[in-house]
């Protein structure tokens, strides 16, 4: 803090041109000195101590000499001021590639329907109508929305199921392939 008294006094004087009174020392000054550790040497002393006697005639400042004046201030005090400790942020830890899920072909109707005919789907489900079961436009309908529906389908063409749509029971179908099952599935879930 003293340093920074010293550099603005120093600063005003090289603006203004004169310097302040010199301070009368006062009993506490010797006690003071005595306390300072050994590193105050010289620069420590006041700059007063070093101006002659009388006062300098007031010089006319230019505005560009006080703008200058003003910067190395800021400048002097930017550098005192006391800096915000920085916590060192860790490094991110290297991101893995997430794993890619195979891109499943998209299926075509007529594929679908030529898999829904081969595995006797057809015999109790039609595209628009009831049958004996749902259509699947309706099971569609009831399923839109629900992220894990193919998965439960494809179940449920295997081992079958009742009580979802009525009293009549789906027959279990445990041969189709679960390739298979998931394009059936995806298909009656992909219609409006």
């Amino acid at each position: 803090m003293r340093t920074q008294n010293i550099l603005l006094v120093s600063l005003l004087v090289s603006l203004y041109g004169c310097q302040p009174e010199a301070p009368k020392p006062t009993a506490a000054a010797p006690a003071e000195s005595s306390a300072l550790p050994a590193q105050a040497g010289p620069a420590a002393q006041p700059v007063a101590s070093e101006a002659p006697a009388m006062v300098r005639q007031i010089e006319p400042v230019s505005a560009e000499k006080t703008a200058q004046t003003k910067e190395k201030i800021a400048a002097v005090v930017k550098e005192q001021a006391p800096q915000p400790a920085v916590a060192e942020k860790p490094a991110p830890a290297p991101v893995e590639a997430a794993p890619v899920a195979k891109a499943e072909p998209a299926v075509s109707e007529a594929d679908a329907m030529q898999l829904a005919k081969k595995n006797n789907c057809l015999a109790c489900h039609a595209v628009d109508k009831k049958v004996i079961g749902p259509s699947f436009k309706n099971v569609a309908a009831k399923y839109r929305g629900d992220a894990g529906a193919e998965a439960r389908l494809a179940d449920k063409i295997a081992k079958g199921g009742s009580g979802v749509w009525g009293a009549m029971a789906m027959p279990a179908s445990p041969k189709i392939s679960e390739a298979d099952r998931r394009v059936l599935a995806k298909y009656v879930l992909s219609l409006k």
